[in-house]
């Protein structure tokens, strides 16, 4: 029951519209990421201790939110754009594996798409939200929205936070 009121309470808040890159701050909080919890579509836990040294882009999203799926694309090219500088992207949902699978297959995009499984643990305001975190595995960004990903301006920002070490 907990959960189904989570969920409805979460879809009441969630999926923001674009926000305007002028009026956006990172939020800069510098917690560990040991409390986000995720695993492959197979159900085998992922740490992301694992990608330590590395710059991780961990978006989450859903299947029904209409901003995560239109940021999408821009998340595919950044990640192009970014591939050779070593940046990990993963995007988490809470659904099912079923359902994540599906979407992967409808919509066709190159990404890491990953489940997460403690997401009522995690403070976000809605979907779609990102996290940064730097190689020292600390979280130096986090914004709820729709951002172009794939704008110069942000592969910068991304590329200032990989040179973090």
């Amino acid at each position: 029951m907990r959960y189904i009121l989570c969920t409805i309470l979460f879809g009441l808040i969630a999926c923001n519209e674009p926000v305007s890159d002028k009026n956006t701050k990172p939020i800069h909080d510098q917690k560990k990421f040991a409390t986000v919890k995720l695993t492959d579509l197979n159900g085998q836990p992922i740490s992301l201790d694992q990608f330590k040294g590395r710059t991780i882009f961990l978006n989450f999203w859903a299947t029904w939110c209409k901003p995560c799926i239109r940021e999408m694309p821009s998340i595919d090219s950044a990640q192009r754009l970014l591939s050779k500088n070593g940046v990990v992207f993963l995007l988490a949902s809470d659904e099912t594996p079923e359902q994540i699978k599906e979407f992967k297959e409808h919509y066709q995009f190159d990404l890491n798409f990953v489940r997460l499984t403690n997401m009522e643990e995690l403070t976000m305001d809605g979907l779609p939200t990102t996290y940064i975190y730097n190689p020292k595995g600390e979280k130096v960004f986090a914004e709820t929205g729709y951002r172009n990903w794939n704008d110069s301006s942000n592969i910068k920002m991304i590329l200032q936070i990989n040179n973090q070490k």
